[in-house]
């Protein structure tokens, strides 16, 4: 009888100590919605955009590319206009902050190291005249994105 005792006694200890120590898998903490937004939001630009920004001839697969390549191209042609003078008098590379929103609508934001209303005026001009853009892609939904374009000038002869 005193064994059957003592063993109750055993397995109640037992049952009591988990039930004791269990009670913190039960703990549930709420998570502030402000902080979940802020850690998707890191994640986001830490793993960047999932599709490039795309103008009209390029494909998903070369996007990246080919969307500098033809920013590139439509520049030099807008910047041919402008006559030697004024470019000889710009610096060598002026740093351009564009946007491209989630309708594919591309514009200029600023043009850092210059002062020639003239060439920033050619460049607002010819950004403007820029074939169609698919917008950013992130989850499966467009979104805004900006870059920083570094052009370098140079007289061709």
């Amino acid at each position: 009888m005193q064994l059957i005792v003592f063993t109750m006694r055993i397995y109640l200890n037992l049952i009591l100590c988990l039930l004791v120590t269990s009670c913190n898998y039960f703990n549930f903490t709420k998570e502030d919605k402000n902080d979940i937004i802020q850690n998707r939001l890191k994640e986001i630009k830490k793993n960047g955009l999932e599709h490039y920004p795309q103008l009209f001839p390029c494909d998903e697969l070369t996007a990246k590319t080919c969307f500098e390549t033809q920013l590139g191209n439509e520049l030099k042609k807008g910047l041919k206009e402008i006559p030697e003078s004024i470019l000889i008098k710009a610096k060598d590379t002026l740093w351009m902050s564009i946007n491209i929103n989630n309708k594919g609508e591309l514009t200029l934001k600023k043009i850092a190291h210059t002062t020639n209303k003239e060439i920033e005026d050619n460049i607002k001009e010819t950004l403007a005249y820029i074939s169609p853009i698919k917008p950013a892609i992130i989850r499966g939904t467009a979104v805004n994105c900006s870059f920083k374009i570094p052009l370098v000038l140079k007289i061709s002869n």
